[in-house]
């Protein structure tokens, strides 16, 4: 299962943590069909940011989603938006993830 933990610092000061998943790697992947771009995954440069961004707001339009579902344009999200940043859960260092049950 694919979960990126992730912080979303707003421009009024509020922070916002979020999970992106699948879901949203599907929705990033879309969106760069429908516009025309061409991602490299070895070496994406910027658009890491963007798809960061993009995989924040994924997740927090999901009707489940912290705000219930009511979608805001990612344009009109993104520039209320100073920072989404990846959150170290860990997971890198060998800790176990303490949700995971045993093999």
């Amino acid at each position: 299962m694919i979960r990126l933990p992730l912080r979303v610092h707003h421009r009024d000061g509020s922070v916002t943590d979020v999970s992106a998943t699948q879901y949203s790697l599907g929705a990033w992947a879309t969106y760069c069909a429908k516009q025309g771009i061409v991602m490299d995954p070895e070496n994406p440069g910027i658009l890491a940011v963007v798809q960061l961004r993009y995989m924040a707001w994924a997740e927090l339009s999901r009707d489940d989603g912290p705000r219930g579902g009511k979608p805001v344009a990612f344009a009109a999200w993104d520039t209320g938006v100073d920072e989404v940043e990846k959150i170290d859960d860990g997971a890198a260092d060998g800790a176990a993830d303490p949700t995971r049950t045993a093999a």
